[in-house]
């Protein structure tokens, strides 16, 4: 038991000194930026975001910006894959990537 617990300890002091190496990388704070920023967006999906295209701005379903910027996505834009509640997938663009 004894063991057991030292192996636990252990496994948890590793894991907390993998996580204080976050907060120095260059983007860790940007990315906290964005996801505060996208508040219509669920942070783990401002997060995919963020994988998947780094340097976006702001990001809204194409009917959205239609809706509330009379914006549309350019042709031959790739869209940014989200997870969509009660849902398999919804695609957002980045503010760059549309015109009007």
């Amino acid at each position: 038991m004894e063991k057991d617990n030292q192996i636990l300890v252990s496994r948890l002091e590793d894991l907390l000194e993998k996580t204080r190496g976050f907060a120095n990388r260059p983007d860790f704070f940007e990315r906290l930026v964005f996801i505060k920023q996208s508040q219509y967006l669920a942070p783990y999906n401002a997060f995919l975001a963020m994988q998947q295209r780094s340097g976006i701005k702001f990001v809204l379903p194409v009917y959205q910006w239609e809706k509330r910027y009379g914006r549309t996505p350019r042709n031959g834009v790739q869209p940014i894959v989200i997870m969509r509640p009660f849902g398999p997938v919804d695609f957002v663009y980045d503010i760059d990537d549309t015109m009007g």
